[in-house]
């Protein structure tokens, strides 16, 4: 029947009555009537195939024992199977008073067949009183079997023996597998990530993974850590105040746990970036001044001692003096200013007028005068900004239009503002000219929207 029609899973009840099915066997009915399927199909109906049992040489289902005498004094005939397969009446016996045959088996018949675990088997019957002869069936043998192959299981997976028979092997060789039971032995590895520790307050859960299950979905079990006085989540330090004023507190922030632990502040000079009145140390120079670092906890990070500024150092003096064209002067290695005043230089060659020659050297810093260059054959690429003079040759600079920019704007003037001409500096020789003020314009008043009643709000005239 199809799954849909197929009744409950019972315990049948086999007592309907035997209904013979062929030679050998009857069938039996099951009687139970507390399942089915449909309102129209109630009870079982099941069958079940049973070998006949004769009594008297009859079965309960009516089946006549082949070659006995019946109660009534009837002989049944014996059946047998023919060439083709077909089942056929054995006759009675003739030489027995009844017809009953003796058999016994035919060991020189050519029909004999051994069974195998592959197919059954023929064996020749003979009676010795007739010569009457039959064909048994002779079941299958047993397969021997032996191991060829074994999974073994693992703790989610079910394993398994194969075997194969010994004696058919050669040809289909059949085969068979018997299952082994998964172990259910899991290996339990911590799961780290997903666990939660205990503390004072609260019960921890450590989780556990399979690492040998194979289904692509281990096992997992979860066991509960007691909770543990000891284990505070602690905040971070922070400076303490009224009875824990001059410490460092840090406090369990598990609620509601009121545990708390106190230590004295651990000094150390603050090396981060200025903050507010946090300071690094820096170091004075004979250019600026320095500071002393702020000295704070290297735990909640109070400020215990404030920065100082530590005065400037003293100049030290380059070992060469730094010179000009006509004197020379001391000045610091570190910061380049120059240390004290300045001197003229002291020549070792002059000419009768004291002044020094082309090629004199000064016997105090070392400068050499240099020898004059030819104005005509002079590039011309320096000039002394005060001079406005070539810095070679001597040569005046000649401010071309074009060397010029307006540094402050010509002003037009009124009845109480200047007038004022432009100011241009010279931008190869440093050169100023113009900015020069002229008188005040009484005629010109200040702009009319100053003006009020008539009169100019600057001169009040009008």
């Amino acid at each position: 029947l199809p799954d849909e029609l197929k009744p409950a899973a019972h315990t049948h009840n086999w007592a309907g009555d035997p209904t013979q099915f062929d030679t050998t066997r009857h069938t039996i009915e099951c009687v139970d009537t507390t399942v089915g399927v449909t309102p129209a199909i109630t009870g079982c109906h099941a069958i079940t195939y049973v070998a006949h049992s004769y009594t008297d040489g009859v079965c309960a289902c009516g089946a006549k024992e082949p070659g006995k005498v019946t109660a009534e004094g009837a002989v049944t005939a014996a059946t047998t199977t023919d060439e083709e397969g077909n089942t056929v009446n054995v006759p009675l016996c003739t030489a027995t008073e009844g017809g009953t045959h003796n058999w016994v088996a035919d060991s020189a018949s050519a029909s004999n067949q051994a069974a195998t675990c592959q197919a059954t088997g023929v064996k020749a019957m003979k009676c010795t009183k007739c010569g009457a002869t039959r064909l048994d069936t002779v079941a299958k043998l047993e397969h021997s079997y032996k191991v060829t192959t074994t999974v073994a299981p693992s703790c989610d997976q079910a394993g398994a023996t194969n075997y194969v028979c010994t004696t058919c092997e050669s040809g289909t060789g059949h085969t068979k597998s018997v299952a082994i039971p998964a172990t259910g032995n899991h290996t339990w590895k911590l799961d780290k990530a997903n666990s939660t520790a205990a503390t004072c307050q609260a019960t921890g859960t450590a989780h556990y993974v399979c690492t040998s299950c194979t289904d692509g979905s281990p096992e997992t079990q979860d066991v509960t850590i007691a909770k543990d006085a000891s284990a505070h989540t602690w905040s971070a330090w922070t400076a303490g105040t009224g009875a824990d004023d001059g410490k460092c507190v840090k406090t369990c922030t598990n609620t509601p746990c009121t545990a708390k632990q106190t230590q004295a502040h651990v000094k150390q000079n603050y090396t981060g970036t200025a903050n507010g009145d946090k300071k690094p140390y820096v170091a004075p120079t004979c250019a600026a001044a320095g500071q002393t670092a702020t000295v704070v906890c290297r735990d909640c990070g109070k400020v215990i001692t404030a920065s100082a500024p530590i005065e400037k150092t003293s100049h030290t003096a380059a070992a060469a003096l730094a010179s000009d064209a006509n004197q020379h002067w001391t000045v610091c290695k570190d910061c380049g200013e120059r240390i004290g005043d300045k001197a003229n230089h002291t020549w070792d060659k002059t000419d009768a007028e004291k002044n020094p020659v082309a090629g004199s050297q000064c016997t105090v810093c070392g400068y050499r005068k240099p020898a004059p260059v030819d104005p005509a054959t002079c590039a011309h690429t320096t000039y002394n900004k005060t001079t406005h003079q070539c810095a070679a040759c001597g040569t005046a600079h000649s401010c071309a239009s074009t060397d010029k920019e307006v540094t402050e704007a010509a002003v037009t003037g009124n009845c109480v503002t200047k007038t004022k001409t432009a100011k241009t500096t010279c931008k190869v020789c440093g050169k100023v000219e113009g900015g020069v003020e002229g008188d005040v314009n009484s005629s010109v008043h200040a702009d009319p929207s100053s003006v009020s009643e008539g009169k100019c709000n600057s001169c009040k005239g009008g």
